[in-house]
Order: structure tokens, then C-alpha cells, then sequence
């Protein structure tokens, strides 16, 4: 498996520095525990940083692709004449999605139910 070379070197840091600190720790130079330590724990802080933006990347694509088949369904359902379906089906979506900051509120599970029932309507 092939890692790009700024990731083989932050797993490197992220390994190699807490180790360092650790051996320090029994020497002499108090510098260098202290540097050691702090660079240890910036290491800590960038790659809980990073790992929150890969999340957020994640959850922008999820609701971007939902929202597409959202926008896809609502069009092929008006093109095709299904106007009281679609009507029906984002009302019903509107009552069933409640917005809130600590998770998804099963948006992409409410918009497929969507989808599916302006496809029964066929």
C-alpha cells in the first residue's frame, strides 16, 4: 500500500515524538522534555484537528450527494406530471425532517424514502 510522503512523515511524528518525550524524560536536559512535550502534544492537537476536517468532509459529501437525489427526484417527478406526488412527498419530508446540530436527522434516509415514493407513483 502506497502512503503519500506527508502522511508516512505525520505518522512518523505522531509515533516518534511521544516516544522521544518519553526517553527524555529519564535525562538530564530539561529542554528538551520540555520541547519534546510540547511538540508531542501540538502533534496530538493537529491530528484531532485534522481527523475533525476529514469528518466535515465527510458529512458535506453525504448531505450533497442526498440533496442531489433530492433535486434529481423532485425534477424527473414534475417532468413526468407527478406534481401532486412530489407536493405530497416534500411535505411530507418537510414534517419529518427536524434539523439539529448534534447529528444528521436520517436526512439521507428521509430523502430516499422520498425518492422511492415519487418512484412508486408511477
Amino acid at each position: 500500500m502506497y502512503l503519500p510522503f506527508p502522511v508516512v512523515m505525520t505518522l512518523l511524528f505522531a509515533v516518534l515524538l511521544p516516544v522521544g518525550w518519553l526517553i527524555s524524560e529519564f535525562q538530564p536536559r530539561r529542554w528538551l522534555r520540555i520541547l519534546l512535550g510540547t511538540l508531542s502534544l501540538g502533534m496530538c492537537v493537529f491530528l484531532a484537528m485534522a481527523f475533525a476536517s476529514l469528518e466535515q468532509l465527510k458529512f458535506n459529501s453525504w448531505y450533497g450527494t442526498a440533496s442531489a437525489d433530492l433535486m434529481d427526484a423532485t425534477i424527473a417527478g414534475i417532468e413526468e406530471g407527478k406534481t401532486k406526488e412530489v407536493v405530497a412527498g416534500l411535505k411530507g419530508l418537510r414534517d419529518d425532517f427536524y434539523p439539529t446540530y448534534q447529528g444528521r436527522a436520517d436526512y439521507d434516509k428521509l430523502v430516499e424514502r422520498f425518492v422511492e415514493g415519487v418512484k412508486v407513483g408511477e
